[in-house]
C-alpha cells in the first residue's frame, strides 16, 4: 500500500535521536489516583471508559464483530483486544478491579488464543506475556502454560519466531517485534539471532513492511504501524533504530497524526510509543490523540473514549485500547500495574455541562486498524469454528476507509484471518 509522505512537524529528528535508543523516558507518567470517582487526566478517562465496555457474566472481556459472507453479523470474544485493554488499564494506573478480572479470563483462554504445542501462535504468546508481566503474574505459569518456553520453542534456525501451523498459522514482522519486546521483559531475553532477523527485515528506506521478506534484497513497502512496533523492539533489545525513527518521523502527517491514507488513533498511538521508546518527544502526536477523545460535550456514555478518526462508532473500543497506553506515555516495555488504583474513573465534567450527542457512525463492524495482532476467535459458548486465517499482502494495520460497506469489511476480515492473533 502506498504511503502518504508528509513533512514531520512538531518534533525534530535531532531531538528524537538525542537520547540513547534504549533509554525510553518516563514521559507524562500517570500516577495512580487516590480516588476513582472522576478524573481530568486523558489516559485515566480513556481507561475508565474502556473498563465500562467489558462484557460477559463477569464483565471480564471485550468482543468484536464482523459481517460474514452471508451478510450476518458475527460476534466473538476478542482475546487480543482484551489483552490491549489490560495493558491500557495498567498504563493509565487505574481500573485494576477490571484488569484482574480480564487477566483471569485471559488465563482461561490460552489454548484458544495462543494455540497448543506444537502449533503456538507467536504473536498471541507475546501479548499474553506482556499482560502477565504487567499484571505481576508469572509468565512461566499463566493459564497452566509456560508462555516463555512456548515462545522460545517457536524460534526457527534463522531467528524467526515462526508458526508451524501451515493452515492457520501466521508470522510477520509485527509478531517478531512483539516477541522481542515480550521476552525482553522476562528473565529469558531474546537471543542475537532473533534480533538480527528483525533488523535484517528493514527496508532500504529505513522502515519495515509487515510481510516477511524472503529476499531481503527485493524492494519492499514500509508502513508506519509495522515500523512503530519494530522501533519498540529494537529499542528494547538495545539495537540501533535511528533509520527506522527517521523514516517514521518523515511519515508523520501534517496534523501530527500517523496513518494511511489519513491519520487515525491506532496508528498514531503506536507511533507515539515508538518515539517514546527511541527517546523522542511525541507531544504533538499526543495532542492529536487528545483531539480525538470525547470530552464533556459528548454524551455521558461516550465521554473518555478515543475515536478512530473523529466520529464515535464501533471502532472506538479498539482505538481506545491502544490510545490510552500512548496518552499515559508508556511503551510496551514499560507498562506495569505497580501502584495502580482499583477503580475505573469517569471523565470529570461540570454539572452544568449540556451533553451534545456525538454523531455515531453507521458502520457496525470495527476494521482491524490496530497494529497489534488480533486473532478472531468464537465465543466460548458458540461452538462455531474460528475464522480461517488466509494470507494477504496487505499490512496488519491497513487503514480501512470508513465508507466501506459492511459486506466489503467482512470480506477484508476474511482475508485478514491469518494476520490476527
Amino acid at each position: 500500500m502506498s504511503l502518504v509522505t508528509r513533512a514531520a512537524t512538531g518534533v525534530t529528528l535531532a531531538g528524537l535521536l538525542a537520547a540513547p535508543l534504549w533509554a525510553a523516558p518516563a514521559y507524562a507518567a500517570t500516577p495512580a489516583p487516590t480516588t476513582g470517582a472522576s478524573t481530568t487526566d486523558p489516559a485515566r478517562a480513556a481507561a475508565g471508559w474502556l473498563a465500562g465496555q467489558l462484557t460477559g457474566p463477569q464483565a471480564d472481556h471485550l468482543t468484536s464483530s464482523y459481517v460474514d459472507q452471508n451478510g450476518a453479523t458475527q460476534t466473538y470474544a476478542d482475546q487480543g483486544l482484551t489483552a490491549d485493554a489490560v495493558l491500557s488499564f495498567d498504563a493509565a494506573g487505574v481500573a485494576q478491579d477490571a484488569a484482574k478480572r480480564a487477566t483471569t479470563w485471559l488465563a482461561t483462554q490460552v489454548d484458544a488464543y495462543a494455540g497448543t504445542a506444537p502449533n503456538y501462535y507467536p504473536g498471541s504468546l507475546a501479548k499474553l506475556i506482556l499482560v502477565a508481566v504487567a499484571q505481576g503474574e508469572d509468565p512461566h505459569a499463566f493459564g497452566n502454560t509456560d508462555l516463555v518456553k512456548a515462545l522460545q520453542g517457536e524460534e526457527a534456525s534463522d531467528g524467526l519466531y515462526t508458526d508451524p501451523d501451515t493452515q492457520n498459522g501466521y508470522q510477520s514482522v509485527v509478531t517478531q517485534a512483539l516477541a522481542l519486546v515480550a521476552l525482553s521483559r522476562t528473565d529469558t531475553k531474546p537471543d542475537a539471532k532473533a534480533v538480527s532477523w528483525l533488523a535484517g527485515q528493514q527496508c532500504a528506506d529505513g522502515g519495515f513492511q509487515t510481510d516477511v521478506r524472503t529476499s531481503t534484497s527485493a524492494p519492499c513497502t514500509s508502513d508506519a504501524d509495522t515500523t512503530s512496533f519494530a522501533v519498540q523492539a529494537l529499542a528494547a533489545t538495545r539495537t540501533d533504530a535511528s533509520k527506522a525513527v527517521a523514516w517514521l518521523t518523515a511519515h508523520r502527517n501534517s496534523d501530527n497524526g500517523f496513518g494511511t491514507p489519513s491519520s487515525n488513533a491506532n496508528s498514531t498511538a503506536i507511533a507515539v510509543q515508538a518515539l517514546l521508546a527511541a527517546g523522542g518527544d511525541p507531544s504533538a502526536s499526543i495532542a492529536y490523540l487528545r483531539g480525538l477523545q470525547v470530552g464533556c460535550a459528548g454524551t455521558t456514555a461516550q465521554r473518555g473514549a478515543v475515536t478512530f478518526s473523529g466520529t464515535f462508532g464501533a471502532t472506538a473500543v479498539r482505538a481506545t485500547s491502544q490510545a490510552a497506553q500512548a496518552l499515559a506515555g508508556k511503551t510496551l516495555a514499560q507498562i506495569t500495574e505497580s501502584g495502580a488504583g482499583a477503580a475505573a474513573p469517569t471523565l470529570a465534567c461540570a454539572a452544568t455541562a449540556t451533553p451534545t450527542p456525538t454523531p455515531t457512525a453507521t458502520r457496525t463492524v470495527a476494521p482491524l486498524t490496530d497494529g497489534h495482532v488480533q486473532r478472531p476467535a468464537p465465543l466460548a459458548s458458540s461452538g462455531t469454528a474460528e475464522l480461517p486465517r488466509t494470507g494477504s499482502s496487505a499490512p496488519v494495520v491497513p487503514l480501512v476507509a470508513a465508507a466501506l460497506a459492511a459486506l466489503a469489511i467482512g470480506a477484508v476480515l476474511l482475508r485478514w484471518g491469518r494476520r490476527t492473533a
